[in-house]
């Protein structure tokens, strides 16, 4: 025999049919539906929900994985936790497919780089400049950055810093475990799977040493123009009139 179903009633309900209906779209749906209906309250609303609860997420998800990098780094040490970010965020973050659409137009290119920045920065917002040789991205990074200014690494239960200087720290050493990721992902990484010139930015200053320092990224018109300093620090040879872009080696 089947239960009986409980009489619901307005007096011990929660939310309205309205509002269990929102539950099942995006808060980026309901913007649009707010624009259509000519309701730009409801529209800022959900712009703003959307905004507020992505940088949440964000911000639990990066705490996390340099959590467990730290984590890794006192269990098994320094190499170990740096081969798991060279395997770990290559293996998610960087494909031929990408270095591929990095070599399709520099126009597209930036445009691409300004959409992640757009996610990623934390305020003040991107700030893009360009010059005769490059297009310069300076900004707040939202994810390491962030990090270091909320204290993350401070203190006996802080995120570990690595200590070793090579590649992976672009030759300098107590660098934020989190931020080591980055080399390997904008350059050294890009460089193995496509060849000197296809860095997806080379780090003009590779990590924020300080609280509230900018990270600046320079994406050069001419691969070619990149200069020696930007590979030396990762431990490579430039390579001279680089057509295709050859393989450097770490």
């Amino acid at each position: 025999m089947s239960q009986k179903q409980p009489d619901v009633t307005e007096k011990n309900r929660i939310f309205t049919e309205e509002e269990l209906e929102e539950f099942s779209k995006g808060n980026m749906e309901l913007a649009l539906e707010g624009i259509d209906e000519g309701n730009l309250d409801k529209a800022r609303h959900w712009c703003r929900r959307e905004a507020e609860t992505n940088e949440q997420i964000h911000d639990l998800l990066v705490n996390t994985v340099a959590g467990l990098f730290s984590y890794i780094y006192d269990k098994l040490g320094e190499d170990f936790a740096v081969d798991a970010i060279r395997t770990v965020m290559g293996r998610n973050c960087v494909s031929p497919e990408l270095i591929a659409l990095r070599k399709q137009g520099l126009k597209e290119w930036v445009k691409w780089c300004v959409d992640m920045g757009r996610q990623h920065s934390n305020d003040p917002h991107l700030l893009v400049k360009e010059d005769d040789e490059k297009i310069t991205f300076t900004f707040k990074c939202g994810s390491g950055g962030k990090l270091i200014e909320n204290g993350a690494y401070e203190g006996p239960q802080g995120h570990r810093r690595l200590q070793k200087a090579g590649p992976q720290t672009w030759g300098e050493t107590d660098v934020p475990i989190y931020c080591s990721h980055c080399s390997w992902v904008s350059e050294i990484l890009p460089i193995e799977i496509g060849g000197q010139g296809s860095q997806l930015w080379v780090h003009a200053s590779p990590f924020p040493r300080n609280p509230g320092d900018p990270c600046i990224h320079h994406i050069y018109k001419n691969p070619e123009d990149i200069p020696e300093k930007y590979y030396k620090r990762l431990g490579m040879t430039k390579k001279k009139n680089n057509k295709e872009g050859g393989n450097g080696t770490v």
